[in-house]
């Protein structure tokens, strides 16, 4: 998560219109980022719950 958070910082301050950004539009797009990796990760493991392991099929 954070890899991807700082690579979206870094693409942020490439582009001209989003270098001048408040502190709080930031804020918001970051936990906007966040909650959207939060909801893929749960995601993965339901699915992992669900279809279990070759070794263990549930």
């Amino acid at each position: 998560m954070a890899l991807r958070l700082n690579t979206l910082l870094a693409e942020l301050k490439f582009r001209r219109p989003c270098a001048s950004m408040t502190k709080d539009k930031l804020k918001r797009l970051f936990q906007a980022e966040l909650d959207r990796m939060n909801t893929m990760m749960d995601d993965i493991v339901t699915v992992a719950q669900v279809t279990g392991t070759h070794t263990d099929p549930r």
